[in-house]
């Protein structure tokens, strides 16, 4: 074969390669991770409690904020870090991209089970440490007037959603994070 044919063969393969790892999915949780808290009225209760205002603290205990895309504006704005209830099912069709963008409060984490989640980038986890405030909101509507408090969480409180540790988008046969557990808050009665 002569050599511009097989030059022209080798740029022929390596263009279709390119344009082949151009088009590739990426993780859409790339960089974000997830802190799931388990709150109940007591010991013996097994009912997650409801419509509770969750926000996570930076170390001096102020509200983080941070940029999040918002669906109804189509623009990302600045807003307060909270946690939410994990919805009963996903409600995000496709792929997640530019078109469908990454709208965390509408995916469901099975790992999760009815407990709150915040998902976030890894920029929170600098500097330490944080902790989240838990406040009741609604009154009686969720079974009674729940005490304020402060939550101080660890390191280890925040798990990673795309890496070669976490399998959780796999399914539970595939089971999530090695010694993953949420927070376990129990709320006082005023």
């Amino acid at each position: 074969m002569k050599p511009l044919v097989k030059y022209l063969l080798l740029i022929a393969l390596l263009t279709s390669f390119a344009n082949q790892v151009c088009k590739a999915q990426h993780c859409a949780w790339d960089y974000y991770g997830i802190m799931v808290a388990d709150i109940k009225a007591g010991k013996t209760d097994s009912a997650v409690i409801k419509n509770l205002k969750i926000t996570l603290l930076d170390s001096l205990e102020k509200p983080v904020v941070k940029e999040r895309w918002d669906a109804h504006l189509l623009k990302y704005i600045s807003d307060t870090v909270r946690f939410w209830q994990n919805p009963d099912s996903t409600t995000i069709k496709g792929y997640i991209d530019n078109e469908n963008p990454f709208v965390p409060a509408r995916m469901r984490f099975w790992f999760a089970s009815s407990n709150y989640v915040c998902v976030t980038d890894y920029s929170i986890t600098k500097p330490r440490p944080y902790g989240i405030k838990i406040e009741d909101v609604d009154g009686n509507a969720n079974g009674g007037r729940f005490k304020t408090i402060t939550v101080t969480l660890s390191k280890n409180d925040f798990y990673p959603l795309c890496n070669h540790f976490s399998n959780w988008d796999s399914g539970s046969q595939y089971g999530f994070v090695k010694g993953f557990k949420p927070v376990e808050v129990i709320l006082k009665k005023k």
